[in-house]
């Protein structure tokens, strides 16, 4: 009988360890879904890198997101438009486009959060942070009378705070980012 034991048991262990690597997606898999559904939230979908307030208004984002590998490209494009009677002076434009490269096996696991918004902010969100920082690069064009202006800075991060339409998606997005990091090779923060 002892001779028959050890084969079951590792028959078993096999079985296990088989299914644990089909449960598994890879990291590709992932990218998708967080990029799919990070799509299907477009419209409800600011970045903002400060962990700070943003003045939300789904008419002026408009947000995109890529991936080649483990590197994360994020684009934003805010629009606004003011007039005489909301400057006090003249009317003007401005455009603000910012993109950054985030490197996800630079992520910190243990450190993604999702919430819930504030009064007057959307309504859920996802904080990633990352051991070390990534550079957001923001261009501004105002088309401003009498003379148009481009101011053109970039500002180092370690935190990106992603706004979603729901508690229920910024919760899905938060385990599918946890995955996608510890998939890439981030380690989780030392306390």
């Amino acid at each position: 009988m002892k001779k028959y034991l050890a084969p079951i048991i590792l028959f078993a262990l096999l079985t296990l360890n088989v299914r644990a690597q089909v449960a598994k997606p890879s990291v590709p898999e992932i990218l998708t879904w967080i990029s799919t559904h990070f799509e299907v939230a477009h419209e409800s979908t600011v970045v903002t890198f400060t962990g700070g307030l943003a003045d939300y208004d789904d008419g002026r984002f408009k947000t995109g997101i890529t991936f080649e590998g483990c590197r994360v490209s994020i684009t934003q494009v805010e629009t606004h438009q003011y007039n005489k009677a909301d400057t006090g002076q003249f009317d003007y434009s401005l455009e603000q486009t910012g993109t950054a490269i985030l490197d996800l096996s630079k992520g910190l696991p243990d450190a993604i959060t999702a919430g819930i918004g504030s009064e007057g902010q959307p309504p859920a969100h996802v904080v990633i942070k990352f051991a070390q920082p990534f550079a957001w690069h923001q261009e501004q064009r105002y088309s401003a009378h009498p003379i148009p202006q481009d101011v053109v800075d970039t500002f180092n991060f370690k935190l990106v705070q992603i706004d979603f339409a729901t508690e229920d998606m910024a919760n899905q997005q938060a385990k599918a980012w946890h995955d996608a990091i510890v998939a890439c090779g981030g380690k989780p923060s030392a306390h």
